[in-house]
């Protein structure tokens, strides 16, 4: 074993070190080879070698042998302990990181806004729901579906910044919530607290109405009448179940009064000097979405049915007919277009 063998040597140890297990075997492994095999040479000595000679190698082989041993022995302790001590110091760096993550974690600033946040989501895609969801977790606040304690809708927006058109939006216009983009989630994990809503404000709608929920904010900030005040509807022809039903939750919470049945609407038209307010005003809703056909009748035939019926109707009792998309773009802008008076 001589000096360029120590360096070998070494040099693996030096590598354990670094935590490179690949070099450290490989040097680890040509140095006991190049040993066994010094070790095989050395039994086959010619027989004309001096004996003093011989013994002299094979002393010196054994030593080195010997050598071979400990400092294996001292890479193997040397390799468990640095892998050891490598775990131990990943385990500790793990914690450590979470101390760290927790120190710089929102929450320590966001939880004291959050705690009274309610916030729902609006057509929001995977990724944003959980992002929505983990700054929830950050500040403490509530993820719900849309209840009257809402305070904040996220809603989900295309390039143009316009917000999908859902029951959860027009909702949200009708009680004056805030209707926010995913913009505004974003801030305020940047900025450690909850940061001002009005710049991240959905004003638009991907139909092209614009206002609606800075409107209805303003409008239950300051008392004002609901959208619908004084307005009567009554829905003629055939409607999805479901859509319906959620027209009227849109209508009732609007502020509007929903009239049922034909026999109610021909007898509050002809009781007109007993009502308490001269004001009101009774609209015939039809369905304008023709798709929804379960006569299967033809698109242009069910148009001009729906159109007639209703009209009929509405000069019966002296009211207006609006289409169904009339009460949608009113909750959208936050304005009641004109209706004209008979």
């Amino acid at each position: 074993m001589d000096i360029f063998d120590i360096f070998k040597l070494c040099r693996g140890i030096y590598e354990i070190v670094r935590y490179n297990y690949a070099h450290c075997f490989f040097f680890i492994c040509t140095n006991v080879r190049m040993t066994f095999c010094c070790c095989a040479q050395s039994m086959h000595l010619k027989s004309f070698q001096v004996k003093r000679r011989q013994n002299l190698g094979r002393k010196t082989l054994r030593k080195g042998i010997i050598c071979q041993i400990y400092i294996l022995y001292f890479v193997y302790i040397s390799f468990y302990s640095f892998r050891k001590r490598k775990a131990n110091l990943f385990c500790d760096f793990c914690r450590s990181d979470r101390k760290i993550s927790k120190h710089l974690n929102p929450s320590k600033t966001l939880s004291s806004y959050g705690k009274n946040l309610v916030l729902c989501g609006s057509g929001l895609s995977s990724d944003e729901k959980f992002d929505l969801v983990d700054f929830a977790s950050s500040s403490g606040a509530v993820v719900s579906i849309f209840r009257d304690n809402v305070t904040h809708v996220i809603a989900a927006t295309d390039s143009k910044g316009a917000g999908a058109r859902t029951y959860k939006l027009l909702m949200a216009i009708l009680h004056g919530k805030w209707i926010l983009t995913m913009g505004w989630v974003k801030a305020c994990m940047e900025a450690r607290k909850l940061v001002n809503e009005e710049p991240y404000e959905v004003l638009l709608d991907n139909h092209g109405s614009y206002g609606g929920p800075k409107e209805g904010r303003l409008r239950v900030q300051n008392n004002a009448p609901k959208l619908f005040n004084n307005l009567n509807f009554y829905f003629i022809g055939d409607f999805l179940s479901t859509y319906k039903a959620d027209l009227l939750n849109l209508v009732t919470t609007a502020g509007g009064t929903v009239i049922e049945t034909r026999d109610r609407l021909l007898l509050s038209s002809h009781e007109e000097d007993t009502k308490a307010n001269v004001n009101e005003v009774t609209l015939v809703v039809y369905n304008a979405d023709f798709s929804y056909n379960p006569g299967f009748e033809d698109e242009t035939a069910l148009k001009c049915r729906v159109l007639d019926e209703a009209e009929d109707l509405a000069q019966e009792v002296g009211c207006q007919v609006v289409p169904h998309i009339w009460i949608l773009d009113s909750i959208a802008c936050g304005l009641q277009p004109s209706i004209p008076r008979h």
